[in-house]
């Protein structure tokens, strides 16, 4: 029920391959390279075109570039362009876990 992926920033609309192998129920992303970074976050109570900010007083906003507008599978989640989530060159940390049954 849980995963953990990392990957390289690289600015384009993709999906990414993870092994839950089930409904996503949450993702938590975090960028290892450069500090500035806020952590973002997917729920599936969402749309696929809003996202979370741990780390800011806003508790959820319209953000269609972090997941390309685009809700998770069992096999790929989806990044967009937006800098918290796939800035070129950058490292990332994603920790999905799956929706319980």
């Amino acid at each position: 029920f849980f995963d953990v992926v990392t990957y390289s920033g690289n600015g384009t609309n993709r999906e990414i391959p993870h092994s839950l192998n089930a409904e996503v129920g949450a993702m938590i992303f975090k960028c290892t390279s450069d500090s500035g970074n806020n952590w973002k976050v997917y729920h599936k109570s969402l749309l696929a075109s809003e996202v979370m900010t741990f780390n800011s007083g806003n508790a959820k906003g319209e953000a269609a570039i972090h997941w390309n507008n685009t809700r998770p599978t069992q096999d790929v989640f989806s990044l967009g362009t937006d800098t918290d989530v796939n800035f070129p060159g950058r490292e990332y940390v994603a920790y999905l876990f799956a929706r319980p049954l």
